[in-house]
C-alpha cells in the first residue's frame, strides 16, 4: 500500500547510561573486568544487529547509548540513526545525499573510521 515499515521496541526501564556511571566514578578507573564485561555487550548487541538480514548498522555507538541494564548488563539505545543501506554509489550525487546524512545523524567524534 506504499506504506514504509514502522518497528516499535519494547524494553526494560533503565535508569543508568555509562555516561552517569563515569561521572559517578570520577577520577576512578574501570577494572579490567568491567571493561570486558562492557565491551562483551556492546559486541553482542552490534552481532545481533549485523545477523539480520538485512543486517543493520547502529551507526552512534556511543557511551550515551550504553544503559546499565538489570543484572548488571549493558543494553544498547538510540535507535534514530540505524540504517540497512549498504550500497554502492554510482553518482556524485547520490555519494552527496549519503554525506548529508552522515553529517546530519552522527556524532562526529563517534563516527566509524569507514564513514569518515
Amino acid at each position: 500500500m506504499g506504506r514504509t515499515k514502522e518497528m516499535f521496541l519494547v524494553m526494560e526501564f533503565c535508569k543508568k547510561s555509562l555516561v552517569n556511571v563515569l561521572e559517578r566514578r570520577g577520577a576512578g578507573y574501570f577494572e579490567e573486568k568491567q571493561v570486558l564485561t562492557i565491551f562483551r555487550d556492546v559486541c553482542n548487541a552490534v552481532f545481533a544487529m549485523h545477523y539480520q538480514s538485512p543486517p543493520v548498522a547502529h551507526k552512534v555507538l556511543q557511551a550515551e547509548n550504553l544503559l546499565l541494564g538489570a543484572y548488571r548488563s549493558w543494553k544498547l539505545c538510540d535507535f534514530g540513526s540505524i540504517s540497512t543501506n549498504y550500497k554502492r554509489f554510482e553518482r556524485l550525487e547520490e555519494m552527496g545525499i549519503e554525506e548529508d546524512n552522515i553529517r546530519k545523524y552522527t556524532t562526529p567524534a563517534y563516527r566509524a573510521s569507514e564513514v569518515v
